[in-house]
């Protein structure tokens, strides 16, 4: 275990380690025998470079699973970020929402001024146009792009051959968020968990989660999306930010932190909402159906 200021950070298994934040988002280290790979780099609180620079010394590479803030303002602090050329767009509302994340923390007291802030004490790096295919070379592991798509439409994970560790983002998280603008349907997110699951990794890692998932639990995550075509929902805000609103739908678990929660978050839509209407008026109609043949007997 290693401390800088508010970061932390841990190995994992040979090769990995994980850093987090005071916010709790958390980028991964793939660490070769001649370059690192940054995979992510949170939401800008504390010096993330410094705090990678503990823990290696060689040429380190930074690449974003895609472009909200919690995945990469922390690379203020690094010259370079590669990023799928349907995210950048976005960048701007992405620091504007940065900046309205540091204000709270700073409120709640999780961090103090005096911390680094990347977006405040950095620079913006330059932004190269990551494709999926490809691939960076550390030196006895190779870690490859690939398109996930769902979460956002640019949403890259990234697969460490030699290591047989996948690094997903928020493409595949036990709360999938398909709430935002720039998220697509329930459609795409399940051909994008049908799309790992032909991949020969055997196990991966999240961006918001510390544990670890393996190729077994890719059948409740595509349960819960089936579940959301006969589950009614509830109406969701986003806790610091609600603007962004959705329609939850919790397909087990209590738990948000526990190891067997699943839930979706969808758009509200007039479509979703009118969705929810008509399973509601099927289960009242199942209901008397019931009844009435119990009464029947």
């Amino acid at each position: 275990m290693g401390q800088l200021g508010s970061i932390t950070w841990r190995e994992v298994e040979p090769h990995v380690v994980r850093f987090r934040d005071p916010m709790d988002f958390q980028c991964h280290l793939v660490i070769g025998s001649e370059r690192a790979l940054l995979v992510d780099a949170m939401g800008g609180h504390g010096d993330l470079r410094a705090a990678v620079e503990q823990v290696t010394d060689l040429p380190v590479t930074v690449v974003a699973t895609h472009s909200h803030y919690d995945h990469w303002a922390g690379a203020w602090f690094f010259d370079v970020v590669w990023m799928d050329a349907a995210e950048i767009d976005r960048i701007p509302l992405e620091m504007e929402l940065a900046a309205g994340a540091h204000q709270h923390v700073l409120s709640k007291g999780i961090v103090t001024d005096d911390e680094p802030w990347a977006p405040r004490d950095g620079s913006m790096p330059e932004v190269a146009l990551l494709q999926e295919g490809m691939a960076f070379d550390l030196g006895g592991i190779t870690v490859e792009a690939i398109a996930l798509p769902g979460h956002t439409v640019g949403s890259m994970g990234f697969y460490a051959h030699e290591l047989g560790v996948l690094f997903t983002g928020d493409a595949v998280t036990p709360t999938m968020c398909l709430f935002f603008p720039e998220s697509m349907d329930i459609a795409t997110h399940r051909a994008t968990l049908a799309k790992i699951a032909a991949l020969p990794f055997e196990r991966f890692y999240t961006s918001h989660q510390d544990r670890t998932f393996t190729r077994e639990d890719l059948a409740s995550f595509d349960a819960c999306a089936a579940f959301v075509e006969t589950d009614p929902g509830s109406e969701w805000v986003h806790g610091i930010f609600p603007q962004f609103t959705g329609r939850i739908h919790i397909y087990q678990g209590i738990d948000p932190e526990g190891d067997d929660f699943r839930a979706l978050i969808e758009k509200d839509t007039p479509e979703t909402r009118e969705r929810a209407k008509r399973i509601r008026a099927e289960r009242r109609a199942a209901r008397a159906a019931r009844k009435a043949a119990k009464q029947a007997e």
